[in-house]
């Protein structure tokens, strides 16, 4: 009989065990995927960066606008073309997704400690009827 059970602790433990470590591979690779998109987010809001620097520089090279009216009239003019819109809703989009990400990333981490507990609760449970 302890020897039944013992060789049924053997088998949850190598269970609970490629469970887990699918689980941390999953909870990786979630990881990578968020870092790739915080990467990717810090280069779209750099490439505004840069475009709304230009744009400033032309205001400011501007020698026709004489008031502050119309340099903001330049620059709405300029802050409408498609480019600038792309790069806003290229933003949008990269931070939903690293929002979609993080969240999925805790659930995945919730889902391992919630394993990690039940693999225990388990293992207990078998550790008292082998009573070593």
């Amino acid at each position: 009989m302890v020897a039944t059970n013992a060789k049924k602790l053997k088998v949850v433990e190598n269970d609970q065990f490629s469970r887990l470590e699918s689980m941390t591979s999953e909870i990786y690779s979630i990881e990578q995927d968020l870092r790739k998109a915080k990467i990717e987010l810090t280069g779209l809001e750099d490439s505004l960066d840069l475009y709304k620097f230009e744009v400033e520089k032309a205001i400011a090279s501007d020698d026709t606008l004489k008031n502050d009216n119309q340099r903001k009239a330049k620059r709405l003019e300029l802050q409408n073309k498609p480019d600038y819109s792309q790069m806003i809703t290229s933003i949008v989009k990269a931070k939903d997704k690293i929002n979609h990400l993080e969240i999925e990333l805790n659930l995945s981490n919730n889902r391992f400690s919630v394993a990690k507990l039940r693999s225990r609760h388990e293992i207990a449970n078998l550790l008292k009827v082998v009573d070593f």
